[in-house]
């Protein structure tokens, strides 16, 4: 089973749905610096991309102080 989420990207206007399993979710959610982005979305000035495949790609965004 599946569940639509929101792109976590930088656009905070951007509501692109990702289709993901609760095994996908809780891994991302399991470090709180990672958050799952539609392809394309992501910003190399500003974050890493940690994983990836055809439906949304994980990100690492660095701490901020």
């Amino acid at each position: 089973m599946r569940a639509d989420f929101v792109c976590e990207c930088s656009d905070v206007s951007c509501v692109d749905p990702i289709r993901l399993s609760p095994l996908e979710y809780a891994d991302v959610r399991a470090h709180p610096t990672r958050f799952f982005l539609t392809p394309g979305h992501e910003d190399e000035g500003l974050e890493r991309i940690v994983e990836w495949n055809d439906q949304f790609f994980v990100v690492e965004k660095p701490v901020v102080p």
